[in-house]
């Protein structure tokens, strides 16, 4: 069975994707406020799919520096990314990444994802 990864700094929307996907047995929900503890939640759950917020902070830019960090240690888990952000210099390094937008409130493409073979 795959292991999904939620990791969100925004705790309502921490506690929103666990009400969704409280039945999924292999979906686990992680709030992380820093690059390190989601690489460390990335390393405790060793996820197959990774669904990565993009800002952590104010500052912004945490997804992709999880995304850099995970990409150069060779770690194989699929990303997508649940940013809502307009910024388009942000969309565009996820996309060069190869990296799929799927935002917070797409359920049904997330669920497709989920429930993939």
């Amino acid at each position: 069975m795959k292991t999904i990864l939620f990791i969100d700094d925004d705790e309502a929307v921490v506690r929103s994707l666990e009400n969704v996907y409280h039945d999924y047995k292999n979906v686990r929900v992680v709030r992380c406020l820093t690059v390190k503890e989601a690489l460390n939640a990335i390393l405790e759950h060793r996820p197959d799919i990774i669904f990565l917020d993009h800002e952590f902070t104010r500052r912004g830019d945490e997804g992709l520096e999880v995304v850099r960090e995970l990409r150069s240690s060779g770690n194989p888990a699929l990303i997508y990314s649940t940013t809502m952000t307009h910024r388009d210099e942000v969309l565009t390094e996820y996309e060069k990444l190869g990296i799929e937008l799927v935002g917070k409130t797409n359920l049904e493409r997330i669920r497709e994802i989920i429930e993939q073979p």
